[in-house]
């Protein structure tokens, strides 16, 4: 499905509002050629200059999610039956997310979600797809299900090696009410918080807060080894020390 690029003003990019008024995901492009996303965050406020993070929920074929019926590949294919196992869901909460063929029969194939129905432990859920199914699938295909990366996005901190990590989806450039859609950048010059524990570097990589006591929302200088498996959110354009300023000059590149 081919999206189009929104252009954007400097208007367009501080509006919040509490109605959804474009797809959450969609891209949107300055004059200058940053780059946004439209997004919704979760239930607390978030202020300007904060990175915010993708929901994590996801399930995998650990939970045993396997289709089950065959579905055959036509342009008229569009919901899918599967298997949950232990893990519940409610209504239409991967609407806006993503069906991946993850092993078996049509692996390799990823389709976005509109909506599904409710799916109780140990029991099955239907989704509804927005594109028709490409390759035929049957009892054999596994899959992964991930709600939307730009749906309940919230403030966070890095984690260890040993853990999963939050993916940084976007910095807000506005205050966003809890629930509220607006348009966080992912590309170009911006600002972004500092946790201060240590002086921030023009011309080096910045990560997610993740040592000390890590700052929810906050960057800090990217160690290249302890942070070389960590997600690389840009480079600090600018020296910003532990005290005083905390908002940092940056080129973000979260894409």
């Amino acid at each position: 499905m081919q999206q189009e690029v929104r252009t954007l003003t400097s208007t367009d990019i501080k509006v919040v509002t509490a109605d959804k008024q474009d797809a959450l995901g969609a891209l949107g492009t300055t004059g200058d050629n940053r780059l946004f996303r439209y997004a919704q965050v979760g239930s607390s406020q978030v202020a300007a200059g904060m990175c915010v993070n993708s929901p994590a929920a996801y399930i995998s074929t650990t939970t045993t999610v396997t289709v089950t019926a065959a579905v055959s590949a036509s342009p008229t294919s569009m919901s899918v039956t599967v298997a949950l196992g232990a893990t519940a869901i409610t209504y239409n909460q991967y609407a806006e997310g993503f069906f991946s063929v993850v092993s078996g029969t049509g692996a390799g194939a990823a389709y976005k979600i509109k909506g599904n129905t409710v799916g109780l432990s140990n029991g099955t859920a239907t989704f509804y797809l927005a594109e028709p199914i490409a390759i035929a699938l049957d009892t054999t295909s596994k899959v992964g299900l991930q709600v939307c990366p730009w749906g309940g996005c919230t403030i966070g901190v890095g984690a260890g090696s040993s853990a999963d990590n939050s993916r940084v989806a976007g910095v807000t450039v506005v205050t966003v009410p809890a629930n509220y859609y607006c348009w966080i950048q992912t590309n170009g010059f911006c600002v972004v918080t500092s946790d201060q524990q240590a002086t921030v570097y023009a011309g080096l990589g910045l990560v997610l807060s993740n040592t000390g006591t890590p700052v929810p929302g906050c960057v800090q200088t990217a160690n290249g080894t302890a942070d070389a498996d960590k997600q690389g959110i840009g480079y600090a354009y600018a020296n910003v020390a532990t005290t005083g300023t905390k908002l940092v000059p940056a080129y973000l590149t979260i894409g």
